[in-house]
């Protein structure tokens, strides 16, 4: 009975030592600051291979490179043109005058394949010896299509006002016209250069009658 007795006291005493060792052990956990890496890393009891693995295990992982998202547009979304045109303007049933001038544009893609453009076309010519003048300006559409890196098929529809002088007895100088046509710009090795060369219809009301001219340009184009 008595060997009983002093066994269940061992007992309760170790119970009691074990469980204030816990709770000791605990508050040190809390209290006791903890080692850096470095200087945990930095002890003689770390091999050089295991220090070197901690040290790495514990740097932040790289942030992913930024990934570059295509764009909806090209990259020059506005195109200047500038060239030469020659036109066949029939003015009146049994008269044709050929003229010589310029063609400019200026076009602003909203798309990669859909641009707003204005254009200008002016050109000289002689009439029964006498000079006269021709000019075009309005603004529409241009829809292109590229077919490669040096190849871009378009077509394009403007309206606007016609300009035709000296004035004559059949009407006044200026009327309402629309140019319509397609063409094709070559780019062989400038990136922002461009060679166009297209075709149109220039139509006309002059004189209480219509005109439908063809003239055909040659020019450059540049992109930015």
């Amino acid at each position: 009975m008595r060997l009983t007795a002093i066994a269940l006291g061992v007992l309760l005493f170790g119970a009691g030592v074990a469980s204030a060792q816990t709770v000791s052990d605990g508050a040190l956990l809390v209290a006791a600051p903890t080692p850096s890496i470095n200087r945990v890393a930095a002890s003689p009891l770390f091999s050089g291979a295991l220090r070197g693995a901690l040290l790495n295990s514990a740097r932040p992982a790289p942030a992913p490179a930024p990934q570059e998202i295509e764009g909806v547009f090209p990259s020059d979304f506005w195109q200047a043109s500038f060239g030469f045109t020659y036109m066949r303007f029939y003015e009146l049933p049994g008269t044709v005058v050929s003229t010589n001038g310029f063609n400019a544009s200026m076009a602003y893609f909203l798309k990669p394949w859909f641009a707003a453009e204005g254009v200008v076309d002016a050109g000289v010519g002689k009439q029964l010896g006498e000079s006269v003048r021709s000019v075009f300006t309005g603004g529409g559409v241009r829809l292109s299509a590229s077919q490669n890196d040096a190849l871009r098929l378009w077509i394009h529809g403007d309206a606007g006002e016609a300009h035709f002088s000296p004035k004559t007895s059949f009407g006044g100088e200026n009327a309402f016209g629309y140019e319509a046509g397609a063409g094709v710009d070559i780019s062989p090795r400038h990136h922002k250069l461009a060679y166009r060369l297209g075709i149109d219809m220039l139509g006309t009301s002059f004189f209480g009658t219509y005109q439908v001219s063809p003239k055909v340009s040659a020019g450059i184009v540049y992109k930015f």
